[in-house]
């Protein structure tokens, strides 16, 4: 059987405001189950990493062993959102 194919993008977010945020995003193509799209915003990234930990340590049996994620990347949008009068 082929193996699942994890891809993840992070993306830190600046707004012409000043406002910062960061999405994180999973992509996954598993033969088994399909295909996956997850975005998850920064601010739940630590919850959802100790939930994932404690579960793993739950049940090591049952959380298969995929191969590591294939890619990772990460960038920052900044600008000025395009409006004439900001320049």
């Amino acid at each position: 059987m082929p193996h699942s194919r994890v891809t993840t993008r992070s993306f830190a977010v600046e707004e012409p405001s000043g406002a910062r945020y960061l999405v994180a995003e999973i992509r996954i193509d598993c033969p088994s189950c399909g295909q996956h799209v997850i975005h998850i915003a920064g601010h739940h990234l630590r919850s959802i990493r100790d939930f994932c930990i404690q579960t793993i340590d739950e049940y090591p049996g049952l959380t298969g062993s995929e191969p590591k994620v294939e890619s990772r990347e990460a960038f920052t949008i900044q600008g000025g959102g395009g409006d004439p009068a900001d320049n």
